[in-house]
Order: C-alpha cells, then structure tokens, then sequence
C-alpha cells in the first residue's frame, strides 16, 4: 500500500495560503535539510492545479539546489478537470466530479 505524505507551510496561528509570501525567510538550510531528507523515499509529487500553474515557471528552470533538483526529478502528478497541457515530468488525472459535489 502506498502512503500520502502532505508537507506544508503552516504558521503558528494556522495561516497556509500563500506560503511564497512569507514562508522563505523560514526556509533556512536545516529545513531545506529535513525536507530534502523527507523526500528520499517519494516518487511522486501531487499537485493541484493552481500549484503547478504557480511552480512550473519557476522551478523548472532552477539547477543546482539539491530540494528542487530533486522536486524536479520527481514524476508529478496533477489533479485538475482544467488543466490542458501537462509538463515537467508529469501527468494530469482528470477526475470527473458529480455535478452535486462541492469543488
């Protein structure tokens, strides 16, 4: 059986939206460190659409930093009813979602 492993920005009073605003001057290189540690056994990073839209200009053109090196070796998946083209190493899984759910 596979395992979901989330790993996210979470300040101390619950903010986790937009983490690129305020996050970097936390991700200093013991995080970096853990989180590249974190990384040794995944093979593969989910996203939303939103994510990757806002990452793949980014990180896909960055070399040389061992997270996003590995960030960028990984096989991505990215879950979206929208999304037309897939890159970066990468795979859209088109859910078809009851017109009754909530999105």
């Amino acid at each position: 059986m596979s395992k979901l492993m989330v790993s996210s920005f979470v300040s101390l009073d619950g903010v986790i939206e937009a983490p690129m605003t305020w996050g970097g001057r936390f991700f200093d290189d013991e995080c970096r460190e853990y989180a590249l540690r974190k990384l040794d056994d995944v093979e593969y990073f989910l996203l939303g659409r939103k994510a990757y839209e806002a990452l793949v200009p980014g990180w896909t053109t960055v070399t040389g930093n061992a997270y996003i090196d590995r960030i960028n070796g990984l096989k991505k998946l990215e879950a979206s009813t929208t999304l037309d083209e897939v890159r970066w190493n990468g795979r859209s899984s088109r859910a078809t979602w009851p017109e009754s759910s909530p999105r």
